[in-house]
């Protein structure tokens, strides 16, 4: 049974590599999408809508052909067949494809990361990023993170890089570049806090970290004046100051340790 590697056990104390990652074949084919489709940006929005919220409210179709791969929903039904989605429920209770796993999580990472670097032709440094991730995660250095990343895409991009949805194409790299970092962080968006949502909710894995982060982004044209974007920062930080006052995050941030930090 195709995707059989990725099935979840459940077990009282869980262990720092819950499963084999070996789904990198699985991964190849999921890259190959992007050939079956002339406008790639559709079928890399598949991916964000899933990593971002970490399932799908589209329906697993019956039977799909490779041919029709251009379809979202045939897109997730690929998905689905090689086991990286699977059915859960979502934050509302509902039955529908989720992400399974961290395992699996990261190889979207891996998908979104590799796709940037292919079809916007750009050049991230991974080691760079895997140093300044290892500060962020050990540290509570994101700072330094969070600027090679927006230095990245602002000697990098292009007009038509933000052609599709500028907000989410900036969403989705950072999401990606900092998922796709040695296994130190998951990325979540749209996190529900203090009467609001978070744009991107960045926790540690394991019990050896320490830091957790709230990014909170402002997507603003070239042409702003100086004064909408002083507004616009100053909101951004209101609202951050607002989410980390959510009762939740801070008991889970208690009991685990974790110093939340606001960008």
């Amino acid at each position: 049974k195709a995707g059989e590697e990725l099935v979840n056990y459940e077990i009282k104390d869980v262990p720092e590599n819950m499963i084999d990652d070996n789904v990198t074949s699985d991964m190849a084919k999921t890259q190959k999408m992007v050939s079956y489709d002339k406008r790639p940006g559709k079928k890399a929005g598949v991916i964000e809508e899933i990593l971002f919220k970490g399932y799908t409210n589209r329906l697993v179709p019956a039977s799909f052909r490779l041919e029709n791969l251009g379809d979202p929903d045939s897109i997730v039904g690929f998905l689905y067949y090689l086991g990286l989605l699977s059915y859960g429920k979502n934050e509302y209770g509902y039955i529908c494809p989720v992400i399974t796993n961290q395992v699996v999580r990261e190889k979207y990472y891996t998908y979104l990361a590799n796709y940037y670097n292919k079809y916007t032709e750009w050049q991230t440094d991974y080691v760079e990023i895997g140093d300044l991730g290892m500060d962020a995660a050990f540290e509570g250095k994101g700072l330094p993170l969070l600027e090679y990343i927006c230095q990245q895409m602002n000697e990098q991009t292009s007009v038509r890089d933000f052609n599709r949805d500028g907000e989410s194409f900036v969403k989705a790299y950072i999401i990606s570049t900092i998922g796709n970092n040695n296994g130190f962080f998951v990325c979540t968006t749209e996190h529900p806090a203090n009467h609001g949502y978070v744009d991107i909710m960045v926790t540690p894995i394991g019990n050896q970290l320490y830091h957790a982060y709230i990014i909170e982004l402002k997507y603003l044209h070239t042409n702003a004046s100086d004064d909408s974007v002083e507004e616009t920062r100053r909101l951004a930080i209101a609202q951050a100051n607002q989410y980390a006052q959510d009762k939740h995050l801070h008991q889970r941030c208690q009991s685990k340790g974790w110093t939340l930090h606001k960008f």
